[in-house]
């Protein structure tokens, strides 16, 4: 990793996204064999969040894939409090938590397939992110044989037909195994 690449990744982390960095070399006059680099950074305009656009989502609006994300918000003019700053860390973190949003309403198979992030103005960007829903998982007939330790009304509260909802199945394990 070069030093200018070194800065211009220190300047992108800031929301500097017209970062330019030059560097030069410059004899050292005051010691023999060495030279001075100098680094002119001109960081030009901060640049935020102006959009984000969700395509193949069907089953959950882009409001709720919005609301489902952590970190990477919108800069609105009427909200002081979001910064509306950009992070591709935090976008990895986002697409997980979409990710999961998308298992909490049953669609187990539901990944994002990619995402791009481009300029639309000279302050703002978009984000666009491309969702695979799959499709939703329901229960069916759920029969147990051999339990002698709970009764199978006690095991079996989902019907057959309802959406397949991994948190609430995970809180009626603990509930029944004590785990």
């Amino acid at each position: 990793m070069t030093s200018e690449n070194v800065a211009r990744d220190y300047y992108l982390e800031k929301g500097y996204w017209d970062v330019k960095v030059n560097v030069s070399e410059v004899k050292d006059t005051t010691q023999s064999n060495s030279v001075l680099v100098k680094m002119a950074i001109e960081p030009g305009r901060k640049v935020k969040v102006g959009e984000i656009v969700f395509e193949g989502n069907q089953a959950l609006t882009s409001r709720q894939l919005k609301r489902a994300m952590d970190e990477t918000k919108e800069k609105k003019w009427w909200n002081i409090f979001r910064s509306g700053k950009f992070f591709a860390s935090k976008l990895e973190d986002d697409k997980k938590l979409i990710e999961k949003r998308y298992l909490d309403a049953g669609y187990r198979d539901a990944r994002v397939t990619w995402d791009t992030v481009y300029k639309i103005s000279d302050k703002r960007f978009r984000i666009a992110i491309r969702v695979n829903e799959g499709q939703q998982y329901h229960f069916r007939n759920i029969t147990f044989s051999g339990n002698t330790v709970h009764p199978s009304y006690l095991l079996v509260r989902s019907k057959s037909g309802n959406c397949f909802l991994v948190q609430q199945s995970r809180s009626r394990v603990h509930i029944v195994t004590g785990k």
